[in-house]
């Protein structure tokens, strides 16, 4: 699901992308799925699933959403996470 909200990509901070890696590390560490909000050219977009695969060279994270579909989301993309 996507949303149209603004036309200009969001900046994150240091401090905002260190709570982010946290997050998903404990989601791959105790196994529970994580809702991310996407930055995705101009549009707000909803990604629910387990990581499956943190590839640090193409900065993306591989999500498993509850259909078995693999969505990969670039790293610099993620707006937010909270746990489901």
């Amino acid at each position: 699901m996507c949303i149209k909200l603004q036309e200009s990509a969001p900046e994150a901070c240091y401090v905002h992308f260190e709570t982010l890696s946290n997050r998903k590390s404990n989601s791959m560490e105790l196994v529970f799925p994580l809702q991310f909000i996407v930055y995705d050219d101009g549009h707000f977009c909803d990604v629910t699933g387990l990581v499956e695969y943190i590839n640090e060279r193409t900065k993306r994270l591989h999500v498993v959403d509850s259909k078995g579909d693999t969505n990969l989301v670039k790293f610099m993309d993620i707006v937010n996470i909270k746990r489901k």
